[in-house]
């Protein structure tokens, strides 16, 4: 089958992202024998029309639609990304027959939702080679549609089974300029490629909708096979990465053969990855300086004991700072993120914050006031439960939880925190 495969973000929100999700598609639907053609909406000054084109020239048998972000996770300057997608879907309708189908991460979170907002035809679910794959094949053979994993159909409630990937080694990783296409007045060498070794999580943050989108158990691709698509974007001309993984660091014998590999097939690449603040010694913080790693954006998310237990972390705060401090003695810069206003939030608790932060000397900060809240996490009940929202609200807008009380003082709060920093870089 012909498979027109588009991303549908038509705005960069802090730095230019390349769909990796969709990447991954394209590869999986070419080794299964589909034809693909990718659509990027990204900075493209008249989408549909150009969209439109491509659809006539390549006349698709299926149309996929990657939704991979909701929104842009600001409460105070609050964008919601998934406007542009009824317009899309509009002009796929308009120019072909083919069903439309969605997926990614965004659409994973709230897919009957979604699909209803979008006017698609159906959507998957999850992690969606597999089934994706499987529904052409259904598609292509006029055959029933029943028990896809991660099948959404229009007027009728998701199961909740979502598409998984356990093998992740079965399926191929993309390539560059073939299942990832650069927009292309963007500067390759200044734009990070997304790789992604490991899916999954298991650590049950209060607020974090991964376990939600990828499942609880951690599924890792070969290090070697990793490494080697590292060392295919370098030969196209890309020298920057950051790995998408959930947590690079754990478990850390992966992060130490990831590390490895990376040194031996793919040596001058440098990369940023997300660490978990508590199971990183110096062995591990050296083999990652070794093997490029030039920055991580550390997990904490609070700087006051009472609240790292209320998001349920499983570190405190003398663990986080020696591991920043073990990351600084390796040369890897460090950013680090303040998570404010969720559940038992205190003005004592964001003083603490700040004054942790302070502690840490990092080279950039986030500061988020406002917890967004995601269904099925422990701050959507904690929400439920104080009247922050009702539990028939369409939370695929943007939905934020701040401790009732707090939210004027706590915005005052931040930029008064901000202004008398100004040679921090907030990002």
């Amino acid at each position: 089958m012909k498979v027109l495969l588009i991303y549908t973000v038509t705005e960069n929100v802090y730095i230019p992202v390349l769909p990796l999700g969709l990447g991954c598609i394209a590869a999986a639907v070419e080794s299964r024998g589909h034809q693909f053609s990718l659509f990027n909406a990204t900075d493209d000054p008249q989408p549909l029309e150009d969209l439109k084109e491509q659809i006539t020239a390549f006349n698709p048998d299926v149309i996929g639609l990657c939704a991979r972000n909701v929104d842009n996770q600001d409460r105070t300057n609050p964008l919601f990304l998934l406007e542009p997608v009824p317009s899309i879907v509009k002009a796929c309708k308009t120019a072909s027959q083919a069903p439309v189908v969605l997926g990614g991460a965004g659409f994973t979170m709230f897919p009957d939702q979604i699909l209803a907002f979008s006017g698609a035809d159906m959507g998957i679910a999850g992690q969606g080679e597999e089934s994706f794959c499987i529904l052409l094949d259904r598609l292509e053979q006029n055959q029933p549609l029943e028990n896809i994993p991660g099948l959404v159909l229009p007027n009728k409630p998701f199961s909740g089974a979502l598409a998984t990937v356990k093998n992740l080694d079965a399926w191929p990783l993309p390539s560059p300029e073939k299942h990832i296409i650069v927009p292309a007045h963007w500067d390759l060498k200044t734009i990070m490629a997304p790789i992604q070794s490991r899916r999954g999580c298991a650590l049950d943050c209060s607020y974090c909708s991964t376990k939600n989108i990828e499942g609880r158990i951690l599924h890792k691709r070969s290090p070697e096979l990793v490494a080697r698509n590292v060392r295919e974007f370098m030969d196209k001309g890309f020298t920057q990465f950051f790995f998408a993984d959930n947590t690079f660091n754990l478990p850390p014998s992966y992060a130490h053969a990831l590390c490895q590999a990376l040194m031996d097939y793919a040596p001058g690449a440098k990369w940023q990855a997300i660490v978990y603040p508590n199971i990183l010694d110096d062995s591990l913080a050296k083999a990652m300086a070794k093997a490029g790693c030039t920055g991580v954006s550390l997990g904490f998310e609070h700087g006051d004991r009472d609240m790292l237990r209320a998001y349920n972390k499983k570190f405190g705060l003398e663990k986080v700072r020696e591991v920043s401090d073990r990351l600084k003695n390796h040369g890897i810069g460090r950013g680090g993120f303040l998570l404010l206003g969720g559940p038992g939030e205190t003005k004592e608790s964001v003083k603490q914050a700040f004054d942790f932060m302070k502690t840490l000397n990092l080279e950039t900060v986030k500061i988020t006031s406002g917890v967004r809240i995601y269904p099925k996490t422990l701050v959507y009940e904690q929400a439920a439960a104080k009247g922050v929202i009702t539990r028939d609200q369409n939370i695929m807008y943007p939905t934020f939880y701040v401790e009732p009380g707090l939210q004027e003082w706590l915005d005052i709060a931040v930029t008064d925190f901000k202004q008398a920093h100004p040679d921090w870089l907030f990002f």
